[in-house]
């Protein structure tokens, strides 16, 4: 009963009632609410640099170029399965990659097995289509 009385005060403090419009006029209706919070902040939101692309070359050519052309089209190039065997085959037996717990060693062994599962993770990256698997996540109730 306690934390149900202290929850509703919360609530009874925290809500608005009444704005000032701009003009100085009280809006206590929700959808006069409504208006005046949504031209406020669209007021403070708005872009005013109309020519931004003079601005924004003026203001890059002060920052070093620090990745050359050939680095940025390795960070772009398709990840090959020559690519990530070799960052498989550089890793560490002892360490887990990810929160699942398989270790290097596991993916080592079972690489003929399970390459062409990683291979289709590295793909869904690259397409920017996420894999419906990997965005998907189970919870599960504890009881105390």
């Amino acid at each position: 009963m306690f934390f149900h009385k202290s929850t509703m005060e919360h609530k009874a403090h925290n809500r608005i009632t009444k704005l000032i419009d701009p003009q100085g006029i009280d809006e206590d209706t929700h959808k006069e609410t409504e208006v005046v919070l949504v031209q406020h902040f669209q007021s403070i939101a708005k872009e005013t640099m109309v020519g931004r692309s003079q601005f924004t070359k003026s203001f890059t050519q002060h920052i070093p170029k620090l990745v050359t052309r050939e680095d940025n089209y390795n960070f772009n190039r398709p990840v090959t399965e020559e690519d990530v065997n070799e960052v498989i085959e550089e890793m560490h037996n002892c360490k887990a990659p990810g929160l699942d717990c398989f270790n290097v060693e596991f993916f080592k062994t079972c690489w003929e097995i399970i390459k062409y599962d990683i291979l289709d993770v590295v793909d869904s990256r690259e397409s920017k289509i996420v894999m419906r698997a990997l965005n998907e996540l189970f919870i599960s109730l504890i009881p105390k």
